[in-house]
């Protein structure tokens, strides 16, 4: 069970956690979901972040987008992510 509210609260316990995600799930990043379009042109091994604080939403794409929801991982100055405000 993936949601951004438990990972949250699991967090405080100091309980780290990381799963898949559905991309409607509420309180997941909007500007992460790719389109039709992106997943056909974009290739294969894409990626993106966002992170708030301690939670890091991200997309990976193989054949299908790949999206997840992690407190374990941290967010690196040299990916092609930004931080959530």
């Amino acid at each position: 069970y993936t949601d951004p509210h438990l990972f949250f609260e699991l967090f405080k316990r100091e309980i780290y956690a990381c799963g898949t995600i559905r991309s409607n799930r509420v309180g997941f990043p909007k500007t992460l979901i790719l389109t039709k379009r992106e997943e056909s042109t974009l290739e294969r091994g894409f990626y993106k972040w966002r992170a708030n604080n301690e939670l890091v939403a991200a997309v990976w794409l193989d054949k299908r987008p790949a999206y997840i929801l992690s407190t374990v991982h941290a967010p690196y100055k040299n990916n092609p992510g930004q931080m959530l405000k």
